[in-house]
């Protein structure tokens, strides 16, 4: 595919589109006028157009993109008219295929819809992106800005979903954790960098154990006796990691639900 059309240009498609362009894909890009400056600031960084308008953006397209917010996907429809050869790439978190197929019947598209949730490390070709239905075409789009899955169904691209807004809990748990590090003393700047080196490293250690479970991993490095096997335990008997299952349980039913 050589040809994108951005509907919502915030900051999803912001980062999105920098990853992309980061990682070399070199199709023409037109975005929607609303939201005027960011656009413009967008389109001078990375290649693009700004469109006179939503139709003007689609027209040619060969991926449409809705980045908007859930509440404005139904307008952001009506203001388009898409051929049945056009794919629609919906970035809305939480819009389901059944809203999505009644908002794009509306507006006279027959063709493909696919669902994507990209994050915002997209920008450093880091985001790890499900994709539903697994549309090769789509999925190579996305590999240019971070690893792909592909989802089975919906209930498993909701699943990843809670994922993605995991992924987001990330900074305030670091966070917490290097302002701690830093009551005992240590320097800010280098709480908060040895934080995260710990993060990326364990993360990376992790993907890099191909066959090992991540609790056979923590059993290895937590053994009896050990520092880090203090505070695991008073995690365990506080059961201080509950509450990360209860709000992905949280998410996962208003997922349901939409």
């Amino acid at each position: 595919m050589t040809n994108l059309a951005v509907i919502g240009v915030g900051d999803l498609a912001d980062y999105t589109i920098s990853g992309i362009r980061r990682g070399g894909w070199e199709g023409d890009i037109r975005l929607s006028p609303r939201n005027a400056d960011m656009a413009a600031d967008l389109a001078s960084r990375c290649d693009c157009v700004v469109a006179e308008s939503n139709q003007a953006a689609v027209d040619g397209a060969e991926i449409v993109m809705l980045a908007v917010r859930p509440a404005k996907v139904e307008e952001a429809m009506g203001s388009i008219t898409l051929t049945s050869d056009q794919t629609l790439l919906s970035c809305a978190a939480g819009v389901s295929m059944e809203r999505l197929a009644a908002a794009a019947t509306a507006s006279g598209h027959d063709g493909r819809v696919v669902r994507a949730m990209p994050v915002n490390c997209a920008r450093d070709g880091l985001s790890p992106t499900i994709i539903y239905p697994g549309d090769e075409d789509i999925m190579e789009f996305f590999r240019h800005c971070g690893p792909v899955y592909s989802a089975k169904d919906e209930a498993e691209f909701n699943a990843g979903t809670t994922l993605a807004c995991v992924y987001g809990w990330f900074f305030a748990l670091y966070g917490r954790i290097a302002r701690h590090a830093e009551s005992f003393g240590l320097d800010p700047d280098t709480a908060r960098s040895m934080t995260l080196a710990m993060a990326a490293g364990a993360a990376t250690r992790a993907a890099n154990a191909e066959g090992k479970s991540l609790k056979l991993l923590t059993e290895g490095i937590a053994n009896e006796g050990t520092f880090t096997k203090r505070g695991l335990d008073l995690f365990e008997e506080r059961d201080s990691l509950a509450g990360w299952e209860e709000a992905m349980d949280l998410l996962m039913d208003k997922l349901r639900d939409t």
